[in-house]
């Protein structure tokens, strides 16, 4: 396991709440506990650089010991040690950090591929950094996103397409099985993760159109059959 996994990581945040961040409310800064005797509340440029949608950084421990950080559109890699960001390519195709809340894993970590991680994606919104404001349109009938995505970071800076959802879905959870194929269940086909009381919420949520049925995914599988219902 990575050094970094011992410890608890507190990324990001906001002073006072709501359905996403603001200049004025956020708190662009990571810190780690237990803190090392020489540990401080360290400034991030990504963080600085992704509001509004930048409250629940999508986060992942490498086998390399440096931490994947996605926020809105942007991604870095994250040397925990010596407090440096690199920036890799953007998001494709849609934000999968909380509201537009996409599905996220790490695939299985196998001997056939040298225990090299890959991140898939999937689902969320492509609402743009704009267009974050439920006072101005409805965002319970925006399409959810269809994109899945992966990204293998220690190996390459890039997101490739991978095989999309047979439908749009935001606040879709992926859950890694015992035979290696990933589940996924929940979420819904229009809008996204948050609640309010605008006078089109749906008691008070953000999102309508449940999707009901769960769905299989296979990392095996060659491109293009990677999602199945059977059975």
């Amino acid at each position: 396991m990575p050094a970094c996994s011992r410890y608890i990581w507190q990324i990001g945040g906001c002073d006072w709440g709501g359905y996403v961040n603001s200049k004025a409310q956020d708190n662009p800064t990571w810190e780690i506990f237990p803190p090392p005797e020489d540990a401080e509340v360290v400034p991030s440029n990504l963080l600085e650089n992704t509001l509004p949608a930048n409250l629940y950084p999508l986060t992942w421990s490498l086998p390399s010991g440096k931490l994947l950080v996605q926020s809105n559109w942007k991604t870095i890699l994250l040397d925990w040690k010596k407090q440096k960001e690199t920036p890799l390519d953007d998001m494709l195709d849609a934000v999968r950090v909380y509201p537009a809340s996409g599905g996220t894993a790490m695939l299985p970590l196998t001997k056939a591929n040298n225990y090299t991680a890959t991140v898939l994606f999937c689902g969320g919104s492509n609402i743009q950094p704009d267009q974050w404001d439920p006072d101005t349109w409805v965002i319970a009938e925006y399409n959810a996103s269809a994109s899945c995505v992966r990204l293998t970071p220690d190996a390459s800076s890039s997101y490739v397409e991978d095989d999309p959802l047979p439908e749009g879905r935001s606040m879709g959870n992926l859950i890694l099985l015992p035979n290696g194929k990933i589940l996924m269940l929940n979420g819904a086909e229009t809008g996204t993760a948050g609640y309010g009381t605008q006078a089109w919420t749906l008691n008070e949520s953000y999102a309508d159109n449940p999707v009901l049925m769960p769905v299989l995914y296979d990392p095996a599988a060659p491109q293009g059959k990677r999602w199945s219902r059977d059975g």
